[in-house]
Order: structure tokens, then C-alpha cells, then sequence
């Protein structure tokens, strides 16, 4: 039951996140930013792809175990096998989540400490950022998948499909490990120094829509330092005695990632759409009346 419940939250959870990024391109589009890589900062884009396809990875995923739930699937590592990559992409997926936030941290502490600097400086971020996320995706992509066996052994009744595939190995292969902790150690440390620079300089900022997106990056960072803080110790375990957090606490990390995700979008709906919404408004309006 208790387990249907989680599912059931993250089925949620991962829809409400790519429906939310859905309407964010939607709200661009609508202003007749038809460009979204003007529009939007490239590590922002980067950020919310991988959070929609993350996502959707996840409502897969819960759907998989609904089928499970209704005996339509039989609960089995061979019938698991039809969707077996969810737990990979979902490593693959994340691995694009931290790169895209290394670039958008690194971005705007550049953007902090020498805001009148060369776009040959973003364009550097960018390719650097992209060639890193893509060398780290397909490596994890290729071991797993290259090294994959399939178990021909009937799943635990508190294991269901994708879950138990992890637990089986796919999630504890060595490459995997150490792309995945030095991603997530990269995003504390760039993000703590954006942090540090925002608040040094907080004072002699002058523009106030550049205000409003550090303080949504920073918001950014706060969000995913509490996920790293149960993240972390997740993939350590599954490393060193080959267990994860689920195995205590049920298959809470996916929900937790979700709800991490959600709340990234959110957060930039509230701290910079909306008011940047508002400040329009009030222009135009006072424009009129004079």
C-alpha cells in the first residue's frame, strides 16, 4: 500500500513538472519570443529539457508499476526487461539536470562579478557545459547498457519492475557512480560560489530583472542541495554495501527528485515570470495615463 501511495505521488508529481514546463515555453512563445535560445539563457534551456524529459522518464516509470499493481504485468525481471532503460535514463537524465546547473551557476557568477564582459564568454559556458553532459551521458548510457544481464529470477514482493532492476545492478555499475558523484559535488561547489558572489555583491545591483533571475538561481541551489543531501548518501550506499536508501525508506528518492523538480519550475514562475508579468503591466498602465 504503501508503495502504491508513493507511486501514485510521483505519477503526480512528474506529470504536474512537465506540464509546468510546458506552460513556461508556452508563456515565451506567447510574448512572441519565438527564439527561445535569446529568450531563455542556454543552462536555463538545458535546465528545463532535462527536467521535462526526466519527468516524463519517471510517469513512465509509474505507469510500469500501475500495470504491475493491476496484474496486467507480471511482476518479473523478464517482463521488467520491456522498460529496463527507465532506470538508466533516469541516471542520464540527472546528469544532464546537474550539468545544465553547473552552467546556469557558472553563468550567472560570471554575470555577478564582471557584468559587461565578452558573449564569447557565454558561448564558452555553453560548449563547455554541453561537450561534459554528453561525454557523461553516453558513457553511462554505453557501460550500462553494454554490461546489462538480465536476472532470471522472480522479483521481490516489496521489489516491483524498474525498482528492482536498479537494486540489481544497473544503478551500482562504477562509471555510473563516480560521473554521478562528481556531477552532484561540481553543482554544491559552483553553486556555493554563485552564493557566495551574489551575496558580496547584492548591493550594486541596479537592474532589476537580473535581480530577479540570480535570486531564482539561488533559490535553484538551495532546492537541490536538500536533494543532494538525500542523493548522496543514496548512491554511496548502493556503491559500498550495495544497498540504497529505498531498501529503508521505500522508493521516496524518485518522489523526492520530482518534487525537487517542481518546485525549480515553480520557483522561476513565481520569482521571475510573474513578476517580470507584473512590472509590464504597471509600465503600460502608467504609460497610458500619461
Amino acid at each position: 500500500m504503501f508503495l502504491f501511495v508513493i507511486s501514485l505521488c510521483e505519477l503526480l508529481a512528474s506529470f504536474l513538472t512537465s506540464l509546468c514546463v510546458m506552460v513556461i515555453i508556452v508563456l515565451y512563445l506567447r510574448t512572441g519570443r519565438k527564439n527561445l535560445c535569446k529568450a531563455i539563457s542556454l543552462p536555463l534551456l538545458a535546465l528545463f529539457l532535462s527536467t521535462f524529459v526526466l519527468a516524463l522518464n519517471f510517469f513512465v516509470g509509474c505507469i510500469e508499476l500501475f500495470l504491475v499493481f493491476l496484474n496486467i504485468m507480471e511482476n518479473s525481471s523478464s517482463t521488467s526487461l520491456l522498460l529496463f532503460l527507465n532506470p538508466i535514463m533516469a541516471h542520464v537524465f540527472g546528469t544532464w539536470c546537474d550539468f545544465a546547473s553547473v552552467g546556469l551557476f557558472v553563468q550567472r557568477t560570471i554575470m555577478v562579478l564582471k557584468p559587461f564582459h565578452s558573449p564569447r564568454v557565454h558561448a564558452v559556458v555553453t560548449g563547455s557545459i554541453v561537450i561534459s553532459s554528453l561525454f557523461a551521458s553516453v558513457s553511462i548510457l554505453y557501460v550500462n547498457v553494454s554490461t546489462y544481464k538480465p536476472v532470471d529470477i522472480p522479483l521481490g514482493e516489496s521489489c516491483y519492475a524498474f525498482y528492482c532492476l536498479a537494486s540489481l545492478g544497473i544503478a551500482e555499475r562504477t562509471l555510473t557512480f563516480y560521473l554521478r558523484l562528481f556531477a552532484t559535488l561540481v553543482v554544491v561547489i559552483s553553486g556555493t560560489i554563485f552564493v557566495i558572489s551574489y551575496m558580496r555583491t547584492r548591493q550594486v545591483s541596479s537592474q532589476a530583472a537580473e535581480d530577479r533571475f540570480a535570486s531564482f538561481v539561488r533559490y535553484t541551489f538551495i532546492v537541490r542541495t536538500v536533494l543532494l543531501i538525500y542523493f548522496i548518501p543514496d548512491i554511496i550506499l548502493s556503491k559500498t554495501i550495495g544497498k540504497n536508501l529505498s531498501d529503508f525508506t521505500g522508493p521516496s528518492l524518485m518522489l523526492f527528485v520530482s518534487i525537487n523538480s517542481l518546485l525549480t519550475v515553480v520557483v522561476y514562475y513565481v520569482v521571475v515570470l510573474r513578476r517580470q508579468n507584473k512590472a509590464t503591466t504597471v509600465t503600460v498602465w502608467g504609460s497610458t495615463n500619461i
